[in-house]
């Protein structure tokens, strides 16, 4: 037991939100949302607890390790994959074991449940520079994958992953398909990286011949010690899930901008923009606050959060954020949302 403790790594946090809409909708929902999603309420959002013994590349020797994540709150229900749950407030969000294989520089190879390679905000929204998730996080892209991942380092500044998984979200296959991902990130210095992800594969229930398709690609440049910018494209296709039986499309634009005054303090702010034109991402999801059917949408949505630690371990995220539709009824029966609301974390 001593040993296992000395080799294994713990850490986590607790975090509690409340949020106002000014839409005051009947429903208590922040239309949209993933994980702020209830209006004029407050929130138990998570415990997450993360254990793991971490692998680093080698040329020379075999190496093992694991990772293991869990998620208790009420944000537990937005991550869950389809086929693993631990009860409506509870996630297994991740659960893996990984091997370096020495060939080459070192072969890494994770087999099991992880969270996505693919986008620039972590599901762990309270790590990111905004307490509320993009709408690029929330409609198109995964949470999770189940599968077996390559990793190899090839030079100092790229890093290569590609996995196979049964698909976005699920642990037990909803089809007799398998899906692909491909992910480059490439480290310029300590100040400029980048990465692009490739993905296809079927996703739909008892369907392995509609694929869906496309790729995510964000920069971060550290501009100075106070200043740092991030921006993120993603396009993606799916076939046979318009109106019509026919392929649909997406696009998603968004970017970041973050000034640290100090240790205790910075400000961040996030614009993106969103076209959903047959409306297959929007339509109906995400599960805990979702939109209305409709035939496609444009979305866009300014956020400016404020992040404060006056101790160590602690952050507090007041937050205003401003939701736009072309829809006139998206939001509750208005075409915009306005929220604002306070953040609280504590790591440990």
């Amino acid at each position: 037991t001593m040993k296992f403790l000395q080799q294994t790594g713990i850490d986590g946090y607790v975090a509690s939100s409340y949020f106002y809409n000014f839409n005051q909708p009947g429903n208590h929902e922040n239309t949209g949302r993933g994980f702020d999603t209830r209006a004029d309420e407050f929130m138990a959002n998570k415990l997450v607890v993360r254990i793991g013994r971490p692998v680093d590349y080698s040329a020379f020797d075999w190496l093992a390790g694991y990772s293991a994540k869990l998620i208790l709150g009420q944000d537990a229900e937005f991550t869950q994959a389809a086929g693993l749950s631990l009860g409506p407030q509870g996630d297994l969000f991740e659960a893996n074991v990984t091997v370096n294989v020495p060939i080459g520089s070192g072969l890494k190879v994770m087999l099991g449940k992880c969270g996505t390679p693919m986008g620039y905000e972590s599901t762990f929204t309270e790590e990111n520079f905004n307490w509320s998730g993009g709408n690029q996080w929330t409609f198109v892209e995964p949470f999770t994958h189940t599968g077996v991942m390559l990793s190899y380092q090839l030079t100092t500044e790229l890093e290569l992953k590609a996995m196979v998984m049964n698909g976005w979200d699920v642990v037990a296959d909803n089809n007799h398909g398998k899906s692909f991902m491909g992910t480059a990130t490439y480290t310029l210095n300590d100040k400029t990286s980048m990465a692009l992800t490739g993905f296809g594969g079927p996703e739909q229930d008892n369907n392995s011949s509609n694929w869906r398709k496309g790729a995510d690609f964000w920069i971060d440049n550290k501009f100075s010690p106070k200043v740092e910018g991030v921006v993120q494209l993603d396009y993606g296709a799916e076939d046979g899930v318009d109106a019509n039986g026919k392929k649909a499309e997406w696009f998603g634009l968004g970017g970041w901008l973050v000034y640290t005054f100090n240790d205790k303090w910075n400000v961040a702010t996030r614009a993106d923009y969103l076209k959903d034109g047959d409306g297959v991402r929007t339509s109906g999801t995400p599960s805990l606050a979702p939109f209305a059917p409709n035939g496609g949408q444009e979305l866009c949505s300014v956020t400016l959060t404020f992040n404060y630690k006056p101790v160590e371990g602690l952050k507090l995220s007041p937050e205003l954020r401003w939701d736009h539709s072309s829809l006139n009824t998206a939001f509750d029966g208005h075409d915009t949302q306005v929220t604002v609301g306070l953040g609280a974390v504590y790591s440990y």
